[in-house]
């Protein structure tokens, strides 16, 4: 039974470009990364069904864009979203360049209604012949109960798990982010030290004086 039609965005790529990215979290809601677009869509239960009309239907609950990234993969992560994406530059590769086309696997909020997609981590990921690849040559799979990540190239697959509290902290510090890793610090005393939270707090202090 079909019981929607999810339009892609006005302005999108021609399909054939990007792979279309489909995950289910769960049996009701149905994760989209298409291109550089996020869709979240909830299937619910039509109170009251019409003959002849499915007896349930879609409500879209999330809608937002990445930036100037292309996905690959996409799959739940706790409340966020793991976005395996690939930047495409125009202009002529720079073999020189370490992180020359390097795929990136990222952390993007999805619950704050006012800033879905916000980047919360970022890794750019060594492919061996990134330099010749396309979005269309990378994958990203996962096993959700266990929160393993796999990326998939045409010559290689990594393995990929979350790390803790203390390498989300030193990434934020790295994004001079001193706000963010306070606050995500705080509270935290079973996985950081109070003395820790106290450098945390005196760094955010400082970066509101300066």
């Amino acid at each position: 039974e079909r019981i929607t039609y999810i339009v892609r965005p006005r302005g999108s790529p021609r399909p054939e470009l990007y792979r279309c990215c489909l995950c289910w979290e769960n049996e009701t809601t149905l994760i989209i990364g298409w291109a550089d677009n996020v869709t979240i869509g909830q299937v619910r239960e039509n109170q009251t069904p019409k003959e002849g009309y499915p007896s349930r239907y879609v409500e879209i609950t999330a809608i937002f864009n990445t930036d100037k990234s292309f996905i690959c993969g996409i799959a739940p992560f706790k409340k966020d979203l793991i976005i395996l994406a690939f930047n495409e530059n125009d202009e002529p590769k720079n073999s020189n360049d370490q992180n020359n086309n390097f795929p990136e696997l990222r952390v993007v909020n999805r619950s704050d209604k006012d800033n879905p997609g916000k980047e919360i981590s970022l890794e750019a990921l060594p492919i061996s012949g990134s330099e010749r690849n396309t979005a269309l040559d990378y994958r990203l799979d996962h096993m959700g109960e266990e929160s393993l990540f796999y990326i998939v190239s045409r010559h290689e697959i990594i393995n990929a798990k979350p790390r803790d509290l203390g390498d989300h902290i030193d990434w934020l510090l790295e994004k001079k982010r001193y706000g963010d890793a306070f606050f995500d610090a705080e509270g935290n005393e079973r996985e950081l030290s109070a003395n820790k939270i106290l450098q945390l707090g005196q760094l955010y202090l400082q970066s509101l004086l300066d």
